[in-house]
């Protein structure tokens, strides 16, 4: 009977301690929220005592909605290594989980339209982000400095890609462009230095500057071939240094100073139908589109390391200017051009000849040079 009863005793103990637990992290948990002043909605805001390892975020509390995730709500939180955020989250704030250095996976639900600035940057931990349909928006540095995140898979919903998003992710091998991306901003990829292969999607037009700069393990570049490209920027894949060839659309117009500059393996380039001006220089250690460093001199160098330029069929021929233009506009009519006295000029055959190639290829590594639609009018065409 005696043990009976001490036996009752001990069970009803854990009962009541496991209630008063179970209580506790409850309102623990709740800790985490604050209630907006008119008591529509919570927002996840932390705390410096959130302790949590993997986390799903609450979804409402009390019937009432959780819609906000904070800024900074877990900055340079040490214990988090899984976030989950549910679909009833619409907004989150700048750096609302930036340096978290445990954190290595996260999944958005599809709630979120945008990424704000920073929101995981510094996370060096970080190898899985799942994105839900419905994101159109990555902001400015989102991923910056997130070293050994893996290889991505983006919504097709996704229109715009902001300033430095994955700048430095080191741990990209492989990236595809969303289907309907619209808009990429400067050095967006600049310094993943384990992209191998980029593939550019059909929607974009232009390919912002230092978009890919200093990617040097980069072997491939596929472009859309019914793409809307038309312009790549000044350096935008500047010292891609294991890049041997690369093909262009029809549809781009114009390449600008330093875009490929010190891509040093790079031997062969096919231009389409549409290429109208290559950009040259204002700096002598920026160079023309296609130039390369002289390691010595640290300077361009005049070396055609580029061996077979292929230009379309269609263009009367290409003249170029010792001006050293960086960006040169579209040019209807070069040779007689107003300011352009030292203008030289190839046509198709010329540019298919050993000898012009070579002259080609040598002065496109500062002068600028346009489509020519009128003749050089002492020179046979």
């Amino acid at each position: 009977m005696k043990r009976r009863i001490i036996t009752s005793l001990a069970l009803c103990f854990v009962l009541i301690m496991s209630t008063f637990s179970f209580l506790g992290c409850t309102r623990a948990s709740t800790d985490y929220y604050t209630l907006s002043d008119d008591g529509t909605y919570y927002s996840f805001t932390g705390s410096a005592e959130f302790a949590e390892t993997e986390y799903t975020i609450l979804s409402e509390i009390k019937g009432i909605p959780v819609t906000e995730i904070g800024q900074a709500a877990l900055s340079q939180n040490t214990t988090i290594t899984k976030i989950t955020i549910p679909d009833s989250v619409t907004k989150m704030r700048n750096n609302a989980f930036s340096k978290c250095g445990e954190l290595a996976e996260v999944s958005i639900g599809a709630g979120i339209t945008t990424l704000p600035d920073s929101a995981f940057a510094g996370c060096s931990k970080l190898t899985t982000v799942t994105f839900s349909e419905g994101l159109e928006k990555i902001s400015r540095s989102a991923f910056a400095n997130c070293i050994k995140l893996d290889n991505i898979s983006f919504p097709s919903t996704l229109t715009t890609l902001g300033e430095k998003v994955f700048y430095r992710c080191r741990g990209l091998s492989t990236i595809t462009l969303p289907e309907n991306l619209t808009k990429i901003e400067n050095s967006c990829f600049e310094d993943c230095s384990g992209l191998t292969e980029i593939t550019i999607n059909k929607k974009l037009d232009t390919i912002s500057n230092n978009c890919f700069k200093n990617c040097s393990r980069v072997t491939k570049i596929n472009f859309a071939t019914d793409g809307v490209l038309e312009v790549i920027n000044n350096s935008a894949f500047f010292n891609l240094s294991s890049l041997e060839e690369v093909t262009f659309p029809d549809s781009l117009k114009g390449i600008k100073a330093s875009a490929f500059f010190n891509c040093k393996a790079l031997r062969k380039v096919t231009f389409g139908k549409g290429i109208e001006y290559i950009g040259g220089s204002v700096s002598e250690t920026a160079g023309g589109a296609f130039a390369e460093i002289v390691a010595e001199e640290d300077k361009p160098t005049d070396k055609a390391h580029i061996l077979e330029m292929i230009f379309p069929e269609e263009a009367i021929g290409y003249g170029w200017y010792p001006t050293l233009d960086p960006y040169g506009p579209i040019c209807n009519r070069c040779y007689g051009a107003e300011g352009l006295d030292d203008l030289y000029f190839l046509t198709p055959e010329e540019i298919r000849n050993n000898e012009a190639r070579q002259q080609l290829c040598q002065n496109m590594t500062g002068y600028s040079w346009f489509k020519c639609k009128t003749p050089n009018p002492d020179r046979a065409v």
